[in-house]
């Protein structure tokens, strides 16, 4: 457990003395921390079964997301038409309000 200014790594960005790591040390990181979950190193083959299987889902998932945000956009217009105004409220102030 770390504890005072040093309770973040020296890498995160809310440590008051961080450090930049470069891209390889990033991609150290990964793959330790990938060996670590799966006991092994992950196959090149396998990373690319599945970057081209997020490209694929992507690729359907996008222009299905797209139609969607559209008819959320044209029914907020069609309700904001139909609507009714509201009316303004007339503030006066205290002094030449009716009443005491």
């Amino acid at each position: 457990m770390r504890i005072g200014d040093t309770a973040h790594g020296p890498a995160c960005p809310h440590n008051p003395g961080k450090v930049q790591l470069r891209a390889d040390q990033i991609a150290a990181n990964q793959n330790s921390m990938t060996e670590l979950v799966h006991g092994r190193p992950i196959s090149d083959v396998l990373e690319q079964a599945r970057k081209d299987s997020a490209d694929r889902h992507r690729a359907a998932v996008r222009p299905l997301a797209a139609a969607a945000a559209e008819a959320r956009m044209k029914a907020n217009q069609v309700e904001k038409k139909e609507a009714p105004k509201k009316s303004k409220v007339k503030l006066a102030p205290a002094w030449k309000e009716g009443g005491r």
